[in-house]
């Protein structure tokens, strides 16, 4: 799909014009065909996924072929691969770990796929040593430098998805000058092979987002950062389907798209979008991506950075990291996805897809509910609301020390009666009237067969303070 066309610039990399960026870009797209821009206009919007239909039969056979393709490869280009397999490693010969996160990140392309696990092992040995082939790299792994760039925030990964169901990570400050291109490259390794444990993700990919830089920001500035980064996106065992670069609008921030770009390389400057503005601005043209404004870390009155739910999320890494490490099994969950139903009370939770699509059952079946003359009807009923949301891979979830944790079934059935009550509630305090309102809670009368309907609760406004249904418990 794509020609190595910033050979042309190789030899000028320290003095590209951002005209000349622009240039190269425009020459790459016009070599795809109009398909193949489509495919990736639409994943980078959220609105199609390349993600390919896996069945058991299929992932055995790109497995087999991925080992043939490894084969392949000289061994003057895998000396760490094969050292790796001298030592009997099991991370390497792991198919869950590591053969078929690279496989995704490749869209099931065997022999990209391990050109990628070769580079990632020469990569994850260059940063973390030998010992990082034996097993997934953690944060134990890290130099005192490493870890203090991470407790700063500046690489953070996002407590919820986009409406594709992608997760999110991004820069979202300046990094300063005193941390070494390494640090900053172990640290964003380190995020995407945890991004990498999403079978989700995998299979879906990843949004990276580079948020408003100063003007001064010194953004892989030099050829060797350059290098690193080219180095980082060819390996990760993820594949980044969307980059959002967000930049004031004056002629610095020009220069570093510029250099931004370069460094991506060809498949990355297809994926990425530039946008331009205030951060308001700038937050605004991301929800357009499907990208909620509320995950931003960002506080837009003050400018500063929310690091709480990274310093929650790095305590997370370390209590997994530990069980991983003792043999006990840790049942906390990351970050829920979008048909999962999350307890709790605010906007956020009551605009989760999973919630919204909750209400709409509730809705639909709360004059079946109502009238029904028995408790015990009424709890078969909420029973089979349970059993169908539990039948489409829903969970219901409870927030607990920052990671969330799912509830026993009869606990989800608890929480069905307490929305047909709070259903209740409202039609009496809206109409004073014991019977449902005809047009829905949120005054939208939806088709629950519809594939979007779970998503229209992400843009409604909430109007309700008194009469809230939003289930919260």
């Amino acid at each position: 799909m794509f020609h190595s066309t910033e050979q042309e610039l190789s030899c000028h990399e320290e003095s590209v014009a951002p005209d000349s960026i622009d240039a190269l870009l425009s020459q790459e797209l016009n070599r795809m065909s109009f398909q193949e821009r489509e495919v990736i206009c639409e994943e980078i919007h959220g609105v199609h996924s390349m993600a390919v239909t896996e069945t058991p039969d299929f992932v055995q056979e790109k497995l087999e072929e991925l080992e043939q393709a490894l084969e392949r490869i000289p061994n003057h280009e895998k000396h760490v691969y094969l050292h790796a397999l001298k030592r009997k490693s099991p991370f390497v010969a792991d198919a869950v770990q590591l053969r078929l996160p690279m496989l995704r990140a490749e869209v099931f392309d065997a022999h990209k796929a391990a050109v990628r696990m070769v580079k990632y092992l020469d990569l994850v040995t260059d940063l973390y040593g030998s010992e990082a082939l034996m097993r997934p790299i953690t944060l134990s792994d890290f130099q005192p430098e490493d870890a203090q760039l991470m407790r700063l925030g500046l690489f953070q990964m996002l407590g919820g998805r986009d409406r594709t169901g992608r997760r999110i990570m991004g820069n979202f400050a300046d990094i300063p000058a005193n941390f070494t291109i390494r640090s900053r490259i172990k640290n964003a390794l380190y995020m995407y092979t945890c991004l990498a444990e999403d079978e989700e993700t995998q299979k879906k990919g990843c949004v990276f987002i580079v948020f408003h830089p100063s003007p001064g920001s010194q953004v892989c500035s030099s050829s060797k950062e350059r290098s690193f980064v080219r180095r980082l996106m060819e390996s990760i065992p993820i594949r980044v389907s969307a980059i959002h670069i967000c930049l004031h609008d004056d002629a610095l921030s020009q220069v570093i798209k510029a250099v931004a770009l370069l460094a991506l390389g060809p498949e990355g400057r297809a994926r990425t979008r530039v946008h331009t503005g205030s951060k308001t601005e700038c937050q605004y043209s991301l929800q357009s991506f499907g990208i909620p404004a509320h995950q931003i870390p960002v506080n837009l009155n003050l400018g500063q950075l929310k690091i709480k739910a990274h310093q929650r999320w790095i305590d997370l890494r370390r209590m997994k990291e530990t069980s991983v490490r003792r043999g006990t099994t840790f049942n906390g969950i990351e970050c829920p996805e979008l048909n999962d139903l999350l307890f709790g009370r605010g906007r956020p939770i009551m605009r989760h897809p999973g919630n919204v699509l909750f209400r709409n059952i509730l809705n639909s079946r709360y004059q079946e509910y109502n009238a029904a003359p028995t408790r015990k009807e009424k709890t078969e009923i909420a029973w089979s609301i349970v059993r169908q949301l539990q039948q489409s891979k829903c969970r219901f979830l409870k927030e607990a020390d920052g990671y969330w944790v799912e509830v026993t079934s009869d606990v989800a059935r608890q929480k069905v009666s307490v929305g047909f009550r709070d259903i209740r509630k409202t039609v009496i305090c809206e109409f004073g009237l014991h019977r449902p309102n005809p047009s829905g809670p949120v005054g939208i009368k939806r088709d629950l067969n519809s594939s979007t309907s779970a998503f229209l609760g992400m843009d409604d406004a909430v109007k309700r303070q008194r009469c809230n249904f939003g289930f919260a418990t």
